[in-house]
């Protein structure tokens, strides 16, 4: 009524408010009409207001071609077992401590955080594994917070990022041959494999799909044979101080590599673009969502042909990634806020959740892609969080994700592409079963370590038997009981879902 007296006010005069009788028109149908141009000016004025606070998407005019969907089939893998996991056997004991202490001083030395100079606290000394936890225990002074006097740690957080035990090599390459077998009986084909930049993924991606069989490789892929360390998908372990976790911090990638080639792993199919290029530290599952949508779906099979506009520039992309995003996110947290941010010529954002059947029902190209990745992160973003189940070593998980594009969007004077990623509601599809960390380390002998020596010596923290004499001498290409595990028939079984899965076409 305000903003009708305000707009009336030329017309005014006493005894009509509303100045009707000026406008020439029955006092009715005058009155009717200005209290109608108050309504729709108040209205228009709220509406200009709403569309300022819309979210971006709900102010934007697409122009020209409409939105192009693409189906995402993401199978994430967890790595096989680390020289880190095989310590959860510690068979050490307040006892050892003088003589461990400078081994695991040396190894904080080379950690490169702020405790690289930390001395171990000789009051707490050199703990034995108790009911909760089968790794030993010692304390350093917390630099990061003086009023908590200690920060706690395991033996296996000071092992700076661990390669593949021996044992697990074999299991690694025998899950991958499960897992390609299925591939191939179903006729899905991959278009990317990806890691995180810690070196027990890249090296679980190489005997996982590298050291098989070639023809059946070629069977199944569709893009480059080639491995892609990709950042903000490395673990962080939950419950744990940050600044001592040195099992989730990569050493240089040319560090790694030259690892990798003393233990005869095959280097050539490791793409190090994104290692160069992108940040190799910590971890970041948002950031992760729209790197995939952004710099690694657009560029696969067919879409880099057809949609060239999709991929967002790298350098003003990165730029507006690290700056709008946060450095970490809790797991808790997880769909709850959505994800919005722009740069020059482009605009990301999450979309709402989908269920399975929407989907299977949707008409639009699919691409498939593999990540060897980490047992905490697929707990908290897969498998439903604190109260989820950790994957096993080696067991192969579904996630699926829509991405929408929309070359020709406008929003005031400008013109953009916009990407929205959608993800699947709930936990992920089980498609493969691996071997729990806790068989394989019951069983390990001294030989399943070997490659487990720096900067800690895995078989003397968990006093493994020794080798013979004989193996000594002559050697011994016989299996052990921990790489036999993996030759059982039902070691991976492709699971209930899946296993009847209709053939691609």
């Amino acid at each position: 009524q305000v903003l009708g007296r305000l707009i009336a006010t030329p017309l005014r005069r006493p005894g009509d408010p509303w100045g009707v009788g000026r406008l020439g028109l029955p006092t009715a149908a005058a009155e009717i009409a200005m209290k109608s141009l108050w309504i729709a000016t108040a209205a228009a004025l709220v509406a200009g207001a709403a569309w300022a606070d819309a979210p971006y998407h709900m102010r934007d005019v697409v122009l020209g071609e409409t939105t192009k969907k693409v189906k995402v089939r993401m199978f994430w893998i967890r790595h096989g077992q680390s020289c880190a996991n095989a310590m959860d056997r510690c068979a050490l004991d307040q006892s050892d401590f003088e003589r461990m202490r400078p081994k695991v001083e040396a190894a904080l030395s080379q950690h490169g955080g702020i405790y690289n100079m930390s001395k171990l606290q000789f009051a707490y000394g050199l703990q034995p594994p108790d009911g909760n936890e089968k790794d030993c225990t010692m304390a350093v002074d917390d630099l990061s917070d003086l009023a908590r006097k200690a920060v706690f740690f395991r033996a296996h957080d000071v092992y700076r990022d661990p390669p593949l035990s021996d044992c697990a090599r074999h299991v690694t390459k025998q899950a991958g041959r499960s897992f390609l077998s299925w591939l191939q009986s179903k006729g899905i084909k991959l278009d990317f494999i990806g890691t995180s930049n810690l070196q027990r993924t890249i090296e679980s991606a190489l005997a996982f799909f590298f050291e098989q069989d070639s023809k059946k490789l070629s069977s199944v892929i569709r893009g480059k044979k080639e491995v892609s360390p990709v950042p903000y998908f490395n673990e962080i372990s939950a419950g744990r101080d940050l600044g001592l976790q040195a099992d989730n911090r990569p050493r240089a990638l040319k560090e790694q590599v030259r690892l990798m080639s003393k233990a005869k792993y095959s280097s050539s199919p490791i793409n190090d673009y994104y290692a160069e290029a992108w940040p190799r530290a910590g971890q970041q599952y948002e950031k992760f969502k729209a790197f995939l949508a952004t710099q690694i779906v657009p560029h696969l099979s067919d879409l880099r042909d057809t949609m060239p506009w999709a991929a967002a520039p790298e350098d003003p992309f990165r730029k507006k990634l690290e700056e709008d995003l946060a450095a970490r996110i809790k797991p808790k947290n997880h769909g709850k806020t959505k994800v919005q941010f722009d740069w020059t010529g482009g605009s990301y954002e999450t979309g709402n959740s989908f269920l399975r059947p929407e989907y299977d029902r949707l008409e639009a190209e699919e691409v498939t892609v593999a990540f060897l990745g980490h047992g905490q992160m697929m707990k908290d973003y897969c498998q439903g969080g604190e109260d989820g189940e950790m994957p096993e070593n080696n067991a192969v998980l579904e996630k699926l994700f829509i991405v929408e594009m929309t070359p020709g969007v406008q929003r005031g004077d400008i013109q953009f592409a916009r990407t929205v990623m959608r993800e699947l509601a709930g936990t992920c599809g089980r498609v493969m079963g691996g071997i729990r960390l806790s068989d394989m380390t019951d069983v390990l002998v001294r030989r399943d370590v070997a490659v487990c020596q720096d900067p800690l010596d895995v078989a003397e923290w968990t006093g493994l038997q020794r080798t013979t004499i004989s193996e000594k001498i002559f050697g011994s290409s016989d299996p052990t009981r921990c790489m036999m595990l993996a030759d059982r028939s039902e070691a991976f079984p492709i699971l209930p879902g899946y296993a009847d899965e209709v053939l691609s076409v």
